[in-house]
């Protein structure tokens, strides 16, 4: 039989036999709440796992992806009809792995004709700029 004991919460009496004949002993319940409980963490394992491999290879895509810089470069010119000049083409591969992220977003988040009419106005305004330092530099 099972009832409340104050010390453990849920109780179960226990006969026990032996030579001084039959003794009952309160114990604690924990056999049913316990196999309940093994299969919930044997679930949350598997979705732990399945979610780590996934963020494993969700970093591993995204990483590789900024890294190579020249399939970034491929992407962003055919995702935008980028018709890149040579100067364009300088400052992406220059800028480092932030700048291409930054390039990227952009691309991704505003119409593609005004990203092309964006990083061509930037790209001529860094061009003049390198230039005026090349003579500067030249001159002294």
């Amino acid at each position: 039989s099972s009832g409340i004991n104050a010390e453990y919460g849920v109780s179960c009496e226990i006969k026990k036999w032996g030579t001084t004949g039959v003794t009952n002993e309160q114990g604690m319940c924990v056999l049913a709440p316990n196999v309940v409980n093994s299969y919930f963490f044997l679930l949350f394992w598997f979705v732990l796992i399945a979610g780590l491999l996934v963020n494993v290879f969700s970093v591993l895509f995204v990483t590789s992806r900024h890294l190579f810089t020249l399939g970034g470069w491929a992407a962003l010119t055919s995702r935008t009809s980028l018709k890149p000049t040579p100067y364009q083409r300088f400052i992406y591969f220059e800028s480092g792995s932030s700048g291409r992220i930054i390039l990227e977003k952009i691309a991704a988040n505003i119409p593609h004709r005004t990203f092309n009419q964006l990083f061509a106005k930037t790209a001529t305004i860094i061009e003049r700029q390198e230039a005026s330092n090349a003579s500067i530099y030249r001159n002294t």
